[in-house]
């Protein structure tokens, strides 16, 4: 699934023109689409989805929040009206899915920058001059804005002393990151940063279930979301340790209809060598594929 794309925030049609030309010479033929101040570029065959005339526009895979989840390929008017009302929050609330969207907000020429909380879709961005451009590859950023990158030799030390303690800032100068579950609003030349998804609005204190309530529910979620995303490709390869996470996702692609194949790696070292773990994995998938 290509997600490759470039956005152009900024209110001079003509230089978001200049950066697309740009772009186009620095890496081949993209799609153009225009909405306000913000025009975004996407490779010829990224997955994108129309949000709406008003609502803005979607980079990746976006699916219905159901029992059995599909993936979408329209919007229909009162989602997409819903969509603009609420800047883009109701992509949190009414869906899912791996994403960065671009939406607009209601009654102004403001737009909203959107990454969804599992972050598929990188987003990185950099100011160039009244304009601010955002993309999924850092070396297209610094290509289209005609800069070399420089080192913040402060971060980097940082980021090797506490990986895990990530922020907005990258190492290099300044380009920035939407992190996962945020948003970046752009409003008159200006952004600032949004929550745009707080695992808290999914708590329900008073929701009550039995035991076998609970385990009925969560294989039907787990089960729901692999086979939604498992729609997008025609083949699937899954690494597998023989470990509880990777297990789950190859027992549920053992109903799939396509193409899985299950790979390990493994060392001299005893300690590195799961290959024992992974073929009782791969007996256990026998017996459940249709």
């Amino acid at each position: 699934m290509d997600t490759t794309y470039l956005a152009v925030l900024c209110s001079d049609a003509g230089l978001r023109r200049g950066f697309g030309d740009r772009l186009r010479w620095v890496a081949g033929p993209f799609k153009a689409d225009s909405r306000g101040d913000l025009t975004l570029f996407t490779a010829m065959e990224a997955s994108t989805l129309d949000l709406g005339p008003s609502s803005g526009m979607l980079v990746g895979a976006l699916f219905s929040r159901e029992t059995r989840p599909r993936r979408l390929s329209t919007i229909d008017e009162p989602a997409g009206r819903r969509i603009a009302e609420s800047g883009g929050a109701s992509l949190a609330t009414d869906f899912w899915g791996g994403y960065v969207a671009f939406t607009m907000e209601k009654g102004s020429r403001a737009v909203r920058i959107l990454r969804d909380p599992s972050g598929t879709v990188p987003c990185y961005y950099l100011k160039v001059g009244s304009a601010l451009i955002a993309s999924s590859s850092v070396a297209l950023l610094f290509a289209v804005a005609g800069v070399a990158p420089e080192i913040q030799w402060p971060h980097a030390r940082r980021y090797l002393a506490t990986a895990s303690l990530r922020t907005s800032e990258t190492a290099l100068a300044g380009v920035k990151e939407v992190l996962p579950g945020f948003g970046l609003s752009i409003r008159n030349g200006s952004e600032a940063v949004i929550t745009f998804w707080s695992p808290w609005d999914f708590v329900d204190p008073e929701l009550h279930l039995s035991d076998q309530e609970r385990q009925t529910r969560l294989y039907e979620l787990v089960q729901g979301c692999i086979a939604a995303w498992a729609s997008c490709f025609d083949r699937i390869l899954v690494g597998v340790s023989g470990g509880l996470d990777s297990s789950i996702v190859a027992a549920c692609l053992a109903q799939w209809s396509g193409r899985t194949q299950l790979m390990t790696m493994a060392t001299h070292s005893a300690s590195g060598d799961e290959r024992a773990y992974a073929r009782i994995l791969v007996k256990r998938r026998a017996k459940l594929t249709p």
